[in-house]
């Protein structure tokens, strides 16, 4: 039997107060909202936690600064709220970001405009931004990013944002409501929604992927939070369902490292979409397009029309630096699950949320931005509230609440309190111990754990890579991993740098997984090949 991974029978003696359909963001926020208010929780992700969008985000934390000039000013506001929230509960996983807004001559917002943008942009977060902006002339832009295109400049911005580790923010959040009692499960898929006898919903049939095992779990309520699936989870409630979803593809590539540490918001000069050139884990990321997207959610790629867009984009604003195909390092691709308008571009759409629940009381959740998951949990369990009034639930505390792993403080500090010892008591090197605790916060003693019972797991997977074996194996017996993709893709993000197919990484990464999941040779060679095929 897998680690934390019950008979499926062992779900169905006692309904549940809520169960929700999805791991990404949104469910894993709901369930971990809706245990900490004490409420009976059941969580199927019918793939690994944040597989799709929640992987594949353009990694930032932000209030939205294109936004502005889309006059969704709410929409602005209400994520700066949550950006300043995320920074303090899981500053860990979501850090401060300086950008720089570069303008040219001809551009849409002059340097008199932007500054005013900025200013509106400090306003909506009430004058708790991480730092006031500062506008900058053209030698002082320079004089920060040497490389930058230099032709036409006039000046620019300068401000901060918010920098997420997309996956472990949402796996935070799952591990946390397991650990609070929630019963949570991932590669199960929801088959079909179950009524009473009031045609009501009450619950879900499901089927374990793994294994084959099929069952029926109860719920009073039930929470369609299935992302770019949605439509599909309503259609088990009613065939003929009103799709509710405008779908689009948000491709991007990862570049060696093209800044001097800051973050840069541009423009294209094809279709006018506002871009960002990230730095991100010593590399670059690029990205976002946004196009209309009717395939299968779960096997999104950057196609070569978008690889070539944004490789151009970053070519542009870098004419110094060689940037081409041969220079990319790994490209993904997400989908949006948005709300239809009648807006023909898709970067217009708002990414507002909506919470609607249908006749028979199903709720779904489409649209919203991965920076305001917390305030749709939030919303979302103040609901479930209101239709089991007899569960003694209390109120929302996650405004104020640690996330798992994030009871800190200054992270900075922490770390460098824990590096001696750790680099004394484990021969680390100091590389080693930022790595763990930007990784899993204050969970990171309970990973070295591991070290008492196999001195091996304190060796890197890699020479070039601070990883420690050890994550390997922490991330089988208590993160739920269970391919190898899962480790390589969401438990580290290793899948998107350098080494993501280097063979002697593969290999320190399959043994380790096969000895704690009991893989045969040939299981192990198969995890490897659907690994290969998802980084394509």
């Amino acid at each position: 039997m897998l680690p934390n991974r019950p008979p499926l029978k062992d779900w169905t003696a006692t309904p549940f107060d809520v169960i929700i359909i999805g791991g990404g963001i949104n469910g894993a926020g709901i369930a971990r909202d809706a245990a900490l208010r004490g409420f009976r929780v059941a969580l199927f992700e019918r793939s690994d936690y944040a597989f799709g969008t929640s992987s594949r985000s353009s990694k930032l934390a932000h209030g939205g600064v294109r936004y502005l000039e889309q006059g969704h000013l709410p929409l602005v506001f209400e994520a700066s709220q949550e950006r300043q929230t995320l920074l303090r509960i899981a500053p860990h996983l979501v850090r401060p970001l300086p950008f720089l807004f570069p303008v040219y001559r001809g551009s849409r917002w002059g340097i008199f405009f932007l500054d005013l943008g900025m200013w509106l942009y400090d306003l909506l977060s009430l004058s708790r931004n991480i730092r006031p902006h500062r506008m900058l002339g053209r030698k002082e832009t320079l004089r920060l990013e040497p490389d930058l295109l230099s032709e036409g400049l006039t000046g620019a911005a300068l401000f901060y944002d918010g920098q997420m580790d997309d996956a472990r923010l949402c796996l935070a959040n799952v591990l946390e409501a397991r650990e609070l009692g929630a019963s949570v499960r991932n590669y199960t898929a929801v088959t079909g929604l179950v009524d009473d006898a009031n045609g009501r919903i009450a619950g879900v049939r499901v089927r374990d992927r793994i294994n084959g095992e099929e069952a029926t779990v109860r719920g009073s309520v039930v929470v369609n939070a299935a992302g770019p699936w949605v439509d599909e989870v309503g259609r088990m409630e009613s065939p003929e369902a009103h799709p509710k979803l405008r779908k689009t593809r948000g491709s991007h590539l990862i570049l060696p490292s093209l800044t001097n540490g800051h973050a840069l918001v541009i423009r294209s000069v094809k279709d006018d979409r506002v871009l960002f050139v990230i730095p991100w884990n010593g590399m670059s990321l690029v990205g976002t397009t946004d196009i209309d997207f009717d395939g299968d959610p779960g096997d999104v790629h950057c196609p070569p029309d978008d690889l070539d867009y944004l490789i151009r984009e970053a070519r542009r604003f870098f004419p110094k630096r060689d940037i081409g195909p041969g220079q990319v390092i790994a490209t993904f691709a997400g989908v949006r699950p948005l709300i239809p308008s009648g807006l023909a571009k898709a970067s217009e759409v708002s990414r507002e949320e909506k919470i609607e629940q249908s006749p028979a009381g199903l709720i779904s959740i489409t649209g919203g931005k991965f920076t305001t998951y917390r305030r749709i949990a939030e919303t979302v369990v103040d609901r479930i509230r209101k239709r089991l009034p007899d569960v003694a639930a209390g109120p929302c505390t996650t405004r104020s609440r640690p996330l798992w792993g994030g009871d800190i403080g200054d992270l900075e500090a922490y770390i460098n309190e824990q590096t001696p010892e750790l680099i004394r008591r484990h021969s680390l090197d100091a590389a080693q111990v930022k790595h763990l605790i930007m990784t899993y916060g204050t969970r990171h003693l309970h990973l070295l754990e591991l070290l008492g019972e196999n001195r091996g797991w304190g060796d890197r997977l890699h020479p070039s890579l601070p990883h420690l074996k050890a994550e390997v194996i922490h991330a089988v017996r208590r993160e739920a991993a269970v391919a190898l993709s899962d480790f390589l893709r969401r438990r580290t993000q290793i899948a998107l740098g350098p080494h993501r197919r280097d063979e002697r990484l593969l290999e320190n990464a399959v043994t380790l997984m096969a000895s704690a999941l009991k893989w045969s040779p040939e299981e192990a060679e198969r995890q490897k090949i659907e690994y290969l095929a998802e980084i394509l």
